[in-house]
């Protein structure tokens, strides 16, 4: 039989060594634009070396997302094109 582990309280200076544990709800809201998400970087990588600048949340017509209760289809966004 495995013995279950107890959670212990962190010690507060690894709290603010640690850098998603030490975000106050400011930077959290801060870091939270679409230029600090992984998916930016990821798509900068891809843009430096290919060597092109991708058009990102590009939309296409044929691209919808299902129908709501209306029956209107959004089209939807691509991360990078």
């Amino acid at each position: 039989m495995m013995s279950r582990q107890v959670a212990t309280k962190l010690p507060q200076k690894a709290l603010t060594a640690h850098p998603v544990l030490s975000l106050t709800p400011g930077k959290m809201r801060a870091m939270a634009s679409r230029g600090d998400s992984d998916e930016a970087y990821v798509v900068g990588l891809c843009n430096r070396v290919l060597g092109e600048e991708a058009l990102t949340q590009h939309r296409f017509d044929w691209l919808l997302g299902d129908p709501g209760a209306g029956g209107r289809q959004v089209r939807l966004p691509v991360d990078a094109y």
